[in-house]
């Protein structure tokens, strides 16, 4: 199992191209789910703010980019007319200051 450091857990997500590797990595990958909602690379936690609005269920959660680890989290963003299928609408909100 992976030993995460400080830095590696609090790295600043710069660019998409920063984690594209890891997600054509993973994404083909026969552990992906089908219909449940997954983050498309690292750790989704505490998915919240279910809402439906013209038209769309729209659900957020907190996204840490880098693996299943706890560490720097932004709020990711997904929708969907059906609650099967979701769209992936990228992050919303983005950390502005470090956690010490």
């Amino acid at each position: 199992m992976k030993t995460w450091t400080k830095e590696e857990r609090y790295r600043v997500l710069k660019s998409a191209d920063e984690i594209k590797p890891l997600y054509n990595r993973i994404k083909l990958t026969h552990y992906r789910q089908h219909f449940h909602i997954q983050p498309i690379t690292g750790l989704l936690n505490d998915p919240n703010g279910f809402v439906y609005h013209d038209g769309k269920w729209h659900l957020f959660y907190q996204w840490c980019p880098w693996g299943a680890v706890h560490g720097l989290k932004y709020w990711y963003q997904t929708e969907s007319e059906d609650l099967v299928h979701f769209e992936n609408k990228g992050v919303c909100i983005k950390p502005d200051t470090e956690s010490h």
